[in-house]
């Protein structure tokens, strides 16, 4: 059973993102920003399964957005760990009074996709492979 902590540390975020795999190639948040911006998140969130960092997520604001972040570990997809980190991050979402989240995901990503259109997630708009997604406010969908 995956257990969920919050964090501040950066080198918590580090030891998630070098056992990563190849999930890095769908999630790349941090590519173009230091470990250290988790200090300004609303909430940093790791999951743990016998110890071992197998999830991360977030809650970021930036630029008026709060924006979601979610990975799982290459080698632990598919066990639902995705989902319980939606769960938790939602959860903060709500408790924080947070009504609006925006994301964005790669469209060849058909599970994340899935999942987050689950939660109530709406195409908002499409630009080459990446798709914005949106919950909360007015319900204008992307025509694709």
């Amino acid at each position: 059973m995956m257990k969920i902590e919050k964090t501040d540390e950066p080198k918590k975020v580090v030891e998630f993102l070098s056992k990563a795999g190849g999930s890095l190639k769908s999630f790349r948040y941090f590519e173009k920003r230091p470990v250290g911006c988790i200090s300004v998140h609303i909430v940093t969130l790791i999951g743990y399964e016998d110890g071992e960092p197998v999830a991360y997520g977030h809650l970021d604001p930036e630029n008026g957005k709060t924006w979601l972040g979610l990975c799982v570990r290459e080698t632990s997809c598919g066990k639902g760990l995705g989902t319980r980190m939606m769960d938790a991050l939602m959860m903060e979402a709500k408790n924080k009074g947070i009504d609006k989240i925006d994301l964005t995901v790669y469209e060849e990503n058909a599970v994340a996709r899935r999942m987050y259109e689950k939660y109530g997630f709406v195409l908002r708009e499409k630009r080459g492979n990446v798709m914005f997604y949106q919950f909360g406010g007015p319900q204008n969908v992307c025509k694709e």
